[in-house]
C-alpha cells in the first residue's frame, strides 16, 4: 500500500517500465502433443509461474501441466531470448490461443 504521492507515483512509472520491456511470441502450437512453445522476445526476465493461457475465450491456466525452458530444463525464471514449453491437459485442436506473462506480455495464435 503506498503511503504517500510520490511512493505512488514510483509504483506507477516502474509498472510502467516493466510493461515496455515484456514482450512474447507464439512459436507454435502442437496440437497433437498439446504443447506451446512461446519466446520471450522482451529485454527483462519473466516468472514461468506468472503464465496464464486462454483456450477459445476460456481461461484454461489450471490445466497447464508443465512449464520448461527449452534447452534448459528451468522451471523458474524465463530470460529474453529463451524458449518456454508450455504443455496443456486439454486439447489444442483448432484451438485460438493467448498466452499472458508477467504485467502485460500477451501473445495470441489460432
Amino acid at each position: 500500500m503506498q503511503t504517500n504521492q510520490s511512493e505512488a507515483e514510483r509504483f506507477v512509472r516502474q509498472h510502467f517500465l516493466d510493461a515496455c520491456q515484456e514482450s512474447i511470441e507464439i512459436m507454435q502450437i502442437n496440437q497433437t502433443r498439446g504443447t506451446i512453445t512461446v519466446a520471450n522476445q522482451g529485454s527483462s526476465e519473466l516468472a514461468t509461474n506468472d503464465i496464464d493461457v486462454v483456450i477459445n475465450g476460456t481461461l484454461r491456466t489450471e490445466n497447464i501441466s508443465d512449464a520448461v525452458i527449452i534447452d534448459t530444463g528451468h522451471t523458474a525464471v524465463w530470460f529474453p531470448g529463451e524458449l518456454l514449453l508450455i504443455s496443456m491437459d486439454c486439447s489444442l485442436v483448432g484451438a485460438t490461443v493467448l498466452v499472458y506473462a508477467g504485467t502485460s506480455a500477451r501473445a495470441y495464435a489460432g
